[in-house]
């Protein structure tokens, strides 16, 4: 494995994949209200945050690492299709959130679309920026 392809591949999925869970997040946000409400609200947000980015930080790199070694061709299909496998396997987090924390049954469908979503672009991200 190249060490520093990796290392970019995970960089460059990590800022794709908080782009566009942003983007989305706040185009969903009447469907994650339920979600947001049980938030920490900004103040906790702001103070948690470091701890919410290692997390995705830490999935992002096992992400591409699982990519990286798995990949068979390296193609943008490839990378689609492991990204969208990735996010519905991310979609059962969604369905034990649910089953715990009291959401709205389209808090999770809107989390579960958004992860199917943001976890494809990554594996795009990654097959782009780590060729065979």
């Amino acid at each position: 494995m190249n060490m520093n392809r990796y290392i970019i591949a995970v960089v460059a999925s990590f800022i794709v994949m908080g782009i566009i869970a942003f983007g989305l997040t706040t185009l969903m946000a009447d469907q994650l209200a339920s979600v947001f409400a049980l938030s920490r609200g900004p103040e906790g947000m702001a103070e948690m945050g470091g701890w919410s980015m290692g997390g995705y930080l830490v999935v992002t790199s096992v992400f591409c690492y699982i990519y990286i070694k798995g990949r068979e061709a390296g193609d943008i299909i490839e990378g689609l299709k492991f990204g969208a496998m990735f996010g519905v396997l991310m979609c059962g987090i969604s369905m034990v959130n649910y089953s715990t924390f009291p959401f709205e049954m389209m808090g999770m469908g809107a989390d579960m679309i958004i992860n199917i979503i943001v976890y494809s672009a990554g594996g795009v991200t990654a097959s782009v920026v780590y060729k065979p």
